[in-house]
């Protein structure tokens, strides 16, 4: 019997979360900020005005952007531990 349970071979990590240590959480976060990195600085063109993060609010035809000081603050910890978050920061400034 195991305390971790079954392991993801890719990551090196338990499949359920409940298992995860601070370093597995870390690994997992490396992992989609190098796809969002892969996806938004190789496969989109830099030019494209695709707003693929803009987060807003919609009524009708009424479209407002929103935005909250928290995802500044997260973004800014998660570049800290040394997270790519420099294209998601540039498409979501466009």
């Amino acid at each position: 019997m195991s305390l971790e349970g079954e392991l993801h071979k890719e990551l090196g990590i338990p499949k359920c979360s409940m298992f995860w240590s601070a370093y597995n959480a870390l690994s997992v976060l490396h992992t989609i900020f190098d796809f969002y990195d892969y996806l938004f600085e190789q496969l989109i063109p830099k030019d494209s005005k695709t707003p693929l993060l803009v987060n807003r609010i919609e009524f009708r035809n009424v479209v407002m952007p929103n935005s909250f000081s928290e995802f500044d603050i997260e973004l800014s910890k998660a570049k800290e531990l040394g997270l790519k978050v420099d294209a998601i920061i540039g498409r979501m400034n466009n």
